[in-house]
């Protein structure tokens, strides 16, 4: 719909500039609803749901003739207004992975500030719920007007997409990470990794049905801060992400880290600690030719080297009392034998739910 010709006299002589100030206001509370009303009719809103639940469906093809192809949101919806197929009818394909629409298409009447609902048949026994990091998670639906689950829902952080993620509970929310991260505002991003916290449904965060509300470690730039500062060439990533109690009870943050050349080659494997402080990680130590290796600051002491009976992998990383004392205790953490370790014979929930390890006790006779 264009916007209507208003015409507006403001006296502006013998005015004080705060009369002028409110003579704004007004004029722009005037205009609002009318651009508004412009700016709802500029598009038609399709909104694809699935036809057993009636919840939107993202990632949803629709394709025209000529190759034009519109991806639904988070929120099942697009928001079109492409030039010259508009206020006519318009055949879309229509396909997504694990979805089925019957005839594999259909022609849609498209009009400006209309829309229309489209029921797709979903394949998948799970339901593809919504997009978690990137640009324009709900995208179409912020451009059509209606309201949205999470705080951040175009551009959070200068986030444009992540990959490789992983989270655990810490110290009473989810703790995340994701491997190497897009840049709104330059050619590179982060790939010495990316955190976020996010509150747990239940105390302050959203049901897991409705959406994430991630709050990403940033530095002064807005963007997301690298995890891993430590002076080491090549790209750092975080994984085999756990929590552990220290001495003092309090709860630890640690990770295995691999660093990887141009070649994908990895230059040094080891194990890092969360420093809440810093909101950063720090290497606490290397593994080096099947050697565990303490902290590069005690790396003299010879009591920290410790020799593997096999070459530990990414799946296969290991901690040590002597290898970071203030953070673990109780010998070794691997999924293989190690000379020297002592075996966990009992895993189980204590009275508060914590889960405990017995280590080098007979197993306990199984309840029935």
């Amino acid at each position: 719909m264009p916007l209507p010709f208003v015409s507006f006299s403001v006296p502006w002589s013998g005015h004080s500039c705060l009369q002028r100030a409110h003579s704004w206001r007004r004029l722009a509370l005037l205009l609002l609803p009318i651009i508004l009303q412009a700016a709802d009719s500029a598009y038609f809103r399709i909104h694809i749901v699935d036809r057993e639940t009636n919840r939107g469906v993202p990632l949803v093809a629709l394709t025209t003739n000529n190759h034009i192809t519109a991806f639904t949101d988070s929120n099942g919806s697009i928001a079109w207004n492409e030039p010259g197929p508009i206020d006519r009818d318009v055949y879309f394909k229509i396909e997504s992975p694990g979805y089925r629409f019957p005839g594999g298409g259909r022609s849609i009447h498209v009009t400006s500030g209309g829309q229309m609902e489209i029921k797709i048949q979903r394949l998948n026994v799970a339901e593809r719920l919504y997009r978690v990091t990137g640009q324009s998670i709900y995208r179409d639906r912020v451009l059509t007007g209606y309201p949205v689950p999470i705080r951040q829902p175009v551009l959070n952080a200068e986030v444009l997409g992540q990959d490789t993620v992983r989270a655990v509970p810490y110290r009473g929310k989810l703790f995340w990470l994701w491997g190497d991260t897009d840049k709104a505002s330059g050619p590179l991003g982060n790939f010495s990794t990316t955190s976020a916290t996010s509150e747990l449904p239940g105390h302050g965060g959203l049901d897991p049905s409705a959406g994430i509300d991630l709050n990403y470690l940033t530095g002064p730039d807005g963007f997301v801060k690298p995890m891993c500062n430590w002076p080491v060439e090549g790209l750092k990533w975080l994984h085999a992400l756990l929590t552990v109690r220290d001495p003092s009870g309090a709860e630890r943050l640690l990770a295995r880290y691999d660093t990887i050349d141009g070649q994908s080659k990895t230059i040094e494997s080891g194990f890092a600690v969360f420093h809440g402080q810093k909101r950063e990680f720090a290497a606490e130590g290397s593994i080096q030719q099947g050697k565990l290796v303490v902290s590069w600051k005690n790396a003299k002491n010879e009591s920290g080297r410790l020799t593997c009976d096999h070459e530990p992998t990414r799946d296969r990383w290991l901690s040590s009392k002597a290898m970071a004392p203030q953070y673990v205790s109780g010998g070794f953490y691997t999924t293989r034998p190690v000379e020297g370790a002592r075996p966990i014979t009992r895993v189980w929930r204590n009275p508060s739910d914590k889960l405990m390890l017995d280590r080098g006790a007979q197993p306990a006779k199984e309840e029935r």
